[in-house]
């Protein structure tokens, strides 16, 4: 039964701390955990405000060449306006001086009456000339809609009817004419230098773009980049133009990063604080144990000393040395005195020295021998037990401390019968 109780003891001491550093991981797992998912948050957003930056710069670039290019051909149609019978020559040289300096711009034309009447350069553009755009279906709607806003419109990308690809197209209406005069100018340009200028096709652009042209002619039309990047949570950003506008979205090359929590970050804190906690509560078992051996060692010296104490052949008397007071006393110790232990306890072993036989002023030495420091000393004095009768006793006495008391052990034997014999010898001799 008591092994049974012990084992359960040892596995409830150890089941206990377990349990608690158990505990302990598990918050600061939770702990860790949460920090973690505010951590990938904090990532994801910064990578989200990492692209809308990189692609606002781009939207502003587009924007900027856009209202670049359409200053320019506002100024021509200005010229134009101000000057309707300018030469070919003049007209030629004002367009070189436009158009010097950094554009997207690569050929302009002039229409009167919904007809090209001019075109600039002409090498390669001779086709155009007198060409009716009225004939021309897709093109005609946004020449229209320039004409009755008397504003410019962006318009494409549009394939050129004198080849040479797709390209966008400014219709610049001429200041101070009158819509049924259908006279506008048109300025091509070409998208890959618009696109270059505003670095979208920089080698180390880090984003994946596409562009939507938004307007009452056209919805949601993507004409640059692919569509899967709308379906993958783009940052969105836009180029406001004086008539509709471009939705420009962007995801990093290769797609967001993951944002889930990363095991890595999540596992060394708990991982720290098991550890810590093992540490500790092998330090602390350790400490226990060695207090329990201790203890239980103490408790066997404890009781093997009681067996000594209870069983001795001798007399065996406790005294407390302050006072000469009796502590304890074995059973043989309470037959040579011929009384039980309750009656010898608090009585001074003085009261049992035989005064008839001078022995008392004995004792002091016996004290002063023992307080001195000799464990073992020994005298003969006559004892009076309880009963009356006189005896004949050796006592040899030694001193302890216990609980930071200083005790008296003192060794008690009747050799009454002895000193009788010796006694007979020495008559006889």
């Amino acid at each position: 039964m008591n092994q049974i109780e012990t084992d359960h003891n040892s596995v409830s001491r150890l089941l206990a701390p377990l349990l608690l550093i158990l505990l302990c991981v598990g918050i600061v797992f939770a702990f860790s955990w949460q920090l973690e998912r505010e951590a990938a948050k904090s990532r994801h957003q910064q990578e989200r405000i990492t692209s809308l930056n990189r692609l606002s710069a781009i939207s502003a670039g587009l924007e900027g060449a856009l209202l670049r290019d359409m200053a320019l051909s506002k100024a021509l149609a200005v010229e134009l306006s101000t000057h309707p019978d300018i030469t070919t020559e003049n007209y030629g040289r004002f367009v070189d001086a436009l158009l010097s300096g950094t554009t997207a711009i690569t050929h302009l034309s002039a229409a009167k009456d919904m007809q090209i009447i001019s075109v600039y350069p002409l090498a390669g553009n001779e086709i155009t000339l007198g060409m009716d755009y009225r004939d021309i279906p897709e093109q005609f709607s946004s020449i229209e809609k320039a004409l009755k806003a008397s504003a410019p419109v962006l318009t494409g990308p549009v394939t050129l009817v004198q080849g040479g690809g797709e390209r966008f197209i400014i219709r610049m209406p001429i200041p101070g004419a009158l819509p049924q005069e259908g006279r506008f100018l048109s300025s091509v340009i070409d998208h890959q230098k618009l696109y270059a200028q505003a670095g979208l096709d920089r080698a180390d652009q880090p984003l994946d773009v596409a562009i939507l042209a938004s307007g009452e002619d056209m919805s949601n039309a993507l004409f640059y980049g692919n569509s899967d990047i709308l379906d993958q949570a783009p940052v969105l950003t836009r180029v406001e133009l004086p008539a509709g506008l471009w939705q420009l979205a962007a995801i990093p090359k290769g797609g967001w990063q993951q944002s889930g929590m990363k095991m890595a970050d999540l596992i060394p804190l708990p991982l720290l604080t098991f550890a810590a906690g093992l540490m500790i509560f092998y330090v602390r078992d350790r400490r226990l144990t060695e207090k329990a051996l201790a203890r239980r060692a103490l408790q066997q010296s404890a009781q093997r000393f009681r067996r000594l104490f209870e069983n001795a052949s001798d007399g065996i008397l406790i005294l407390d040395d302050a006072n000469g007071k009796i502590l304890d006393a074995n059973p043989k110790a309470s037959d040579i005195l011929k009384s039980p232990l309750s009656a010898l306890q608090n009585r001074s072993f003085e009261d049992f020295i035989d005064p008839s036989r001078g022995a008392l002023h004995d004792l002091e030495p016996i004290r002063l021998e023992a307080t001195d420091g000799d464990p073992d000393h020994r005298m003969v004095i006559g004892l009076l037990p309880a009963d009356g009768h006189a005896i004949t006793g050796e006592i040899s006495t030694g001193w302890m401390e216990q609980d930071e008391k200083s005790l008296r052990i003192v060794h008690l034997r009747d050799i009454s019968g002895r000193m009788h014999y010796e006694a007979e010898l020495r008559k006889a001799a």
